[in-house]
């Protein structure tokens, strides 16, 4: 749990450039990207840790709350005692830089690495054998664009939409 401490902090050193990135890719204020993105990112709650590992765990997040729906799933899947493979969306580009500097920082590789890319990547990733996919969004529109790699990584997915 350290490496999640490491991360609160980091968000809270690194806000001004999250900000910036949220603006540059979604004309988000300040406000709004510290209320609806890195602020809920840090909500503070009353929990209790129950590790329940699948193993390694592909996080791939949308493009319209790129940090918020990246690092809610990437700290459930770290508390749980998995390792992840993060894949932010290439249409929030200075976002996806972003959280990359920002999760380098805080994890080693071989616990959370960063994969920066389009739709190549993501066939190349969706083609791994995952313990689990976290995925946002639509799965009937990544059908259309993923064809069989999709349906055959189905069984792995988590989809919140």
């Amino acid at each position: 749990m350290e490496a999640l401490s490491r991360l609160e902090m980091a968000l809270q050193k690194q806000e001004q450039i999250l900000c910036k990135a949220l603006h540059t890719d979604l004309g988000k204020s300040k406000t709004e990207s510290v209320m609806c993105e890195i602020g809920l990112a840090q909500f503070a709650a009353k929990s209790y840790q129950s590790p329940s590992p699948y193993g390694n765990v592909l996080i791939m997040s949308p493009w319209n709350y790129p940090v918020l729906l990246t690092l809610e799933p990437l700290v459930d899947a770290i508390a749980a005692g998995n390792t992840a493979v993060v894949k932010p969306s290439a249409y929030a580009p200075a976002s996806a830089n972003a959280l990359k500097d920002l999760l380098e920082e805080c994890f080693p590789p071989e616990y959370v690495t960063v994969v920066l890319g389009g739709r190549e990547e993501n066939q190349v990733l969706l083609q791994e054998k995952f313990d689990k996919i976290f995925f946002t969004g639509s799965a009937a529109s990544w059908i259309k664009r993923h064809g069989w790699i999709f349906r055959s990584a189905i069984s792995r997915i988590q989809q919140k939409s």
